[in-house]
C-alpha cells in the first residue's frame, strides 16, 4: 500500500519550519470518472449530490457512484451537459468483495505463519489499531504514551497517541495535531497515519528532526463509522449517532463550532448535525485540541481522495483568506514538491473554496481560526498510481542474500526483472514507499546494488512513444504496400494472429494454425503447425514451442514471430529445420494477460483470471500439476492459482503436449530475460536423469549465440541456476517423457532495462534466439518417433480439434544428484 505520501508531506512541512444487520450490498453501482472543467459544470453536477443514491467519492465531484436505477438517467444528463466520463468501476459491490476476499486469505496467511510484526498489507479495524498503540507504548514508554480523549455513541474509545522525547507533550515544543478517518470509508487515511507512527516511533532514530517537536495524532477519530464500515456498509461515511427514526449519522467534518451551518436533510453523506459539537467525536478532538492551544504549530486532517493540499477558509466564498495564505502555499507546494519527488502524483495546492466549493463547519477552519494553530491543511490523499517505482542493480554473491530477495518477492514487496542467480548482476524493482527499509536490508546483508531507475514509468513512458513511432512508420510501409514484415516493434496480439492466419492462406501446403483453448475472457489461443509434408502426423520429430507465458516478457513473443518467419517465409534459407523436423508453435500462450500489457498494464505478468477483483491473475508457469505447489498470496506475481491446472490457458498447453506427446523430442518454453538455457528439474535441487546430455545440448545452442556476437549464455539445472520453481518444462518432461525440454530466458539486449527493451534491439534477440532454435531444431530431426498402428489417414486438411483428455503420465524416478561435466562436447548419445 502507497502510504508514503503524507510521510513525506509532514516531514517536509515541518523540516521547513452497533448492533448486527445484513450488510449493506452495493450490487451494479457503478463509480464514474467525469472531467469537470468550469465552475458552471461543477455547479450544476453538484445539484446531484444530495439525491439518494448518489455518492460523491471526493469532493470535487470528479468520481461519484450511482445506484442502477438512476444510471441512465445520469449519463443522459451527463451526454446533455457536455462532460466528459467514463465508467471506472463496473460492479462496486465486486469491488468490494475483492478487497474482503483479499483482507480474509490475508488474515489467514499471516496467522497461519505466527507472524506478529507490524506490516501495511491489509487494512486495519479499530481493535488492531487500538491494540498496536498500546503495544507502543509498553515497548516505549520514553517516548510514547496513550488515552482515551473520548467515548463515542457506541461506547467505543477514541484514542490519541502521543510521541515526544520528553517523556510527555509539555508544551516545551511546537506541536503537530493530526487525524485520520474523520470519514470512516476513506481507510487509506487511516492507515496513512499508522504508517507515520510506525516510522516515528520504531524507527526514531531514523528521524530525529522530526523528534525536535511533539506529536498529538488521532489515528481513527470515528471509531463507530469506521467499524459500520468494516463489517456493514463498506461506503458509510458519517459517524453512528441516530439522527432521526430512518436516518443514521452525522457528517464529523461538518460538525465543527466555526461557521457552523445547520442543515435539514439528515439522511445525507453531508448532513451537518443540529448543533455544532453535538456530536462526542467533534467534541472530544476540539477538547483535546484546546488543551495545547496555540502551541500547535502544525494540524493536519487526513482524507482520501483526490491528490489535494487544501488550506482555509473553505465556508465563504469568494474565499476568505487565512491570514498567512502566502506561507501557506510556499509550505503546500514544498510538501507536493516532496510527493512528487518519490514518483508520487502531483498534487493540486490551494484553498479549499477555490479549488472545491464552500463547506461548514470543517475541522482545518476551527483549528486555524479558533485554536490559532499556525498552518492547517485538510489532505485529500491519492487514491493510488503506478509512478516512482525504483529499479535497482544488485550483484548477489551468496545462497543468504538470494533467499532475503525471495523471501521480498513472496512477500509482493519486489519484483525480478531479472533473476537472481548467484555472482551475477540482478535487476529488481521496489515499491517507493519501500526505498529506505530495502536499501537498509541491502547494506545489512552486504548486497551490491546501484539506483539505475528513479521512476520506472518515465522507461515505460519512453518505450510507448517508441511503440507509437514504430506503429506509424510501420502503417505508412503497409500504405505505400511495402513489406509489411518487420521487427521493428512491438507486435500487438491482433498483428501476431492476423501474421499467422495470412501465413495459412499463403502457405497451405506447410502452415496450419489451430485454435487450441479460449481464454477466461474468451480470447483464442492459437497454434501454428508448419511442416514440409503439409501435417504433423507424428511420424517425424516434432519441436513444441511456446512463447509469452508471461505477459510482460515481450522479447519472447518477438522471438518466437520471428521462427515463424523464418521457418515459413524463409524456409528457403533453413531447409534443415523442416527436412526431418515438424514444428508445433504457440506464439502467444497468455493472451489475455498480453493484451493486457498492452493496454493497461506495461509490467502485468500473470493471466486476467479474475477470481479475486482485488489481485487477479495467475502465473500460468507456476499452475502445471508436476509438482506443483500451493501459494496463498494471490496478490504475488507468483501466485499459482488454487489449484492444480486450474487456468483454461495452462490446460489447453497440456492438452497440446498431450496430442503430440508421442512426437514431441524438443520442447523450448521462451522467456526474457535473463541469458539463460535451463533444463529439468526446477521444483528441487534433482537433476533429470539424462542431465548430462541436456547440458552438452545446452552448452552447444550457447556457442551458436556466441558466434553471432551474442551474449553468454548460462547452462544449467533451473534450481541450481537460479531457485526452486516448478514450471512447464518440469511438466512436460515429468509427465509426458519429452527427453529434451528447456526453458529459455533470452536476451536482455545490451541496452534498456530488464522487460523495457529498446525497439531497435528486438531483431538482435529474435535473432541470437534464432540460432540456438536452429541447434535444438537440427537435433530434434536426428531423433527417431516410435511407430503406433497402422490407421487411416485422413488427407483433407482441416484444423485440429484438440480432445479434452489427457495422456497418462510417464513416471520419472527422482535420481541422485550428480555433477554435470562443465566441458562436455558437442556429440551427445542421451
Amino acid at each position: 500500500m502507497k502510504f508514503c505520501a503524507v510521510f513525506a508531506l509532514v516531514a517536509l512541512a515541518l523540516l521547513s519550519q452497533g448492533g448486527a444487520t445484513e450488510r449493506v450490498s452495493y450490487r451494479n453501482y457503478k463509480v464514474y470518472s467525469i472531467q469537470v472543467d468550469s465552475v458552471e459544470k461543477h455547479n450544476i453536477l453538484k445539484r446531484w449530490e444530495d439525491r439518494k443514491g448518489v455518492d460523491f467519492w471526493d469532493r470535487a465531484g470528479y468520481r461519484v457512484m450511482i445506484h442502477p436505477s438512476l444510471q441512465d438517467a445520469f449519463e443522459r444528463f451527463l451526454s446533455a451537459n457536455r462532460f466528459t466520463y467514463e465508467r471506472i468501476i463496473e460492479d462496486v459491490e465486486a469491488t468490494i468483495e475483492a478487497e474482503r476476499q483479499y483482507d480474509q486469505e490475508y488474515r489467514r496467511r499471516k496467522d497461519a505463519s505466527g507472524r506478529a510484526t507490524v506490516d501495511f498489507e491489509h487494512f486495519w479495524t479499530n481493535a488492531e489499531v487500538n491494540e498496536y498503540l498500546d503495544e507502543l507504548a509498553r515497548t516505549y514508554p520514553n517516548l510514547v504514551s496513550v488515552e482515551t480523549i473520548g467515548t463515542t455513541h457506541l461506547g467505543n474509545p477514541i484514542k490519541s497517541i502521543s510521541i515526544s522525547t520528553n517523556g510527555g507533550v509539555a508544551g516545551s515544543k511546537p506541536v503537530v495535531f493530526i487525524d485520520g478517518g474523520l470519514h470512516a470509508r476513506e481507510w487509506a487515511g487511516v492507515m496513512s497515519v499508522l504508517y507515520l507512527i510506525h516510522e516515528l516511533v520504531e524507527h526514531s532514530s531514523d528521524y530525529a528532526d522530526l523528534l525536535n517537536k511533539d506529536w498529538v495524532i488521532v489515528p481513527v477519530a470515528n471509531p463507530d463509522g469506521y467499524g459500520f464500515s468494516h463489517t456493514d456498509n463498506r461506503m458509510w461515511r458519517k459517524n453512528r449517532f441516530p439522527a432521526t427514526i430512518l436516518c443514521t449519522g452525522i457528517d464529523l467534518n461538518r460538525n465543527w463550532a466555526y461557521q457552523f451551518v445547520a442543515s435539514s436533510n439528515a439522511c445525507s453523506d453531508s448532513y451537518t448535525g443540529t448543533a455544532a459539537f453535538s456530536e462526542l467525536e467533534t467534541q472530544a478532538l476540539a477538547h483535546t485540541m484546546r488543551r495545547y492551544g496555540s502551541n500547535i504549530a502544525l494540524y493536519l486532517a487526513v482524507h482520501t481522495y483526490g491528490d489535494m493540499i487544501l488550506y482555509p477558509y473553505g465556508y465563504a466564498w469568494p474565499f476568505v483568506p487565512v491570514t498567512n495564505q502566502a506561507a501557506h502555499i510556499a509550505l503546500g507546494e514544498q510538501a507536493r514538491d516532496a510527493v512528487t519527488a518519490v514518483g508520487g502524483p502531483r498534487y493540486i495546492v490551494g484553498n479549499s473554496a477555490e479549488i472545491l466549493y464552500t463547506a461548514n463547519g470543517c475541522s482545518d477552519d476551527y483549528a486555524a481560526a479558533v485554536i490559532g494553530a499556525r498552518f492547517a491543511y485538510t489532505l485529500e490523499l491519492t487514491g493510488g498510481g503506478s509512478q516512482g517505482y525504483k529499479l535497482y542493480k544488485l550483484i548477489v554473491n551468496d545462497d543468504e542474500q538470494a533467499e532475503e530477495l525471495h523471501s521480498w518477492y513472496d512477500k509482493g514487496s519486489l519484483d525480478f526483472w531479472s533473476y537472481a542467480s548467484l555472482n551475477h548482476t540482478v535487476t529488481v524493482m521496489i515499491n517507493p514507499g519501500l526505498k529506505r527499509r530495502f536499501e537498509r536490508m541491502l547494506e545489512d546483508e552486504e548486497i551490491e546494488f546501484e539506483l539505475v531507475e528513479d521512476n520506472v514509468q518515465t522507461l515505460l513512458d519512453h518505450e510507448h512513444e517508441q511503440r507509437k513511432l514504430a506503429r506509424n512508420v510501420t502503417s505508412k510501409r503497409a500504405v505505400e504496400k511495402m513489406d509489411p514484415i518487420d521487427f521493428n516493434h512491438f507486435w500487438t496480439l491482433d498483428e501476431i494472429y492476423g501474421y499467422v492466419d495470412k501465413l495459412a492462406k499463403a502457405f497451405p501446403k506447410t502452415v496450419n494454425v489451430m485454435e487450441i483453448g479460449r481464454t477466461s475472457q474468451n480470447r483464442a489461443i492459437k497454434a501454428i503447425s508448419i511442416s514440409n509434408k503439409g501435417v504433423v502426423d507424428q511420424t517425424r520429430p516434432v519441436v513444441l514451442v511456446d512463447a509469452g507465458i508471461h505477459a510482460r516478457e515481450w522479447a519472447a513473443h518477438m522471438s518466437a514471430v520471428y521462427l515463424i518467419h523464418q521457418l515459413v517465409e524463409k524456409a528457403d534459407k533453413n531447409v534443415e529445420l523442416l527436412e526431418n523436423t515438424d514444428w508445433i508453435i504457440v506464439p502467444v500462450a497468455n493472451p489475455d494477460g498480453y493484451v493486457y500489457s498492452h493496454e493497461q498494464n506495461r509490467l502485468w505478468r500473470k493471466n486476467r483470471y479474475t477470481d479475486n477483483e482485488l489481485c487477479p491473475g495467475v502465473d500460468l508457469n507456476r499452475n502445471f500439476p508436476y509438482r506443483w505447489g500451493y501459494t496463498s498470496n494471490s496478490c504475488t506475481d507468483g501466485f499459482s492459482g488454487n489449484a492444480p491446472a486450474s487456468e483454461k490457458e495452462t490446460r489447453a498447453l497440456m492438452l497440446l503436449m498431450a496430442q503430440y506427446s508421442r512426437a514431441i523430442k524438443m520442447y523450448l518454453s521462451l522467456h526474457a530475460c535473463g541469458d539463460y538455457i535451463l533444463y529439468p528439474f526446477g521444483y528441487d535441487y534433482h537433476l533429470a536423469p539424462n542431465a548430462g546430455a541436456l547440458h552438452a545440448l545446452g552448452l552447444k545452442a550457447a556457442r551458436a549465440v556466441q558466434k553471432v556476437e551474442g551474449p553468454h549464455y548460462e547452462v544449467g539445472n533451473a534450481a541450481d541456476l537460479l531457485y526452486p520453481a516448478n514450471g512447464s518444462d518440469d511438466f512436460i518432461y515429468g509427465s509426458y517423457g519429452v527427453e529434451y525440454a528447456y526453458t529459455l530466458e533470452l536476451s536482455c539486449g545490451t541496452r534498456g532495462y530488464g522487460f523495457i527493451i529498446e525497439i531497435e534491439q528486438i531483431s538482435k534477440i529474435a535473432g541470437e534466439a534464432f540460432e540456438m532454435f536452429r541447434v535444438f531444431g537440427e537435433f530434434a530431426g536426428t531423433q527417431t518417433v516410435a511407430t503406433r498402428p497402422r490407421v487411416k489417414v485422413d488427407t483433407v486438411k482441416k484444423p485440429i480439434k484438440v480432445v479434452e483428455t489427457v495422456q497418462e503420465p510417464v513416471k520419472v524416478e527422482e535420481p541422485e544428484k550428480e555433477p554435470v561435466k562443465e566441458e562436455e562436447e558437442e556429440e551427445i548419445d542421451p
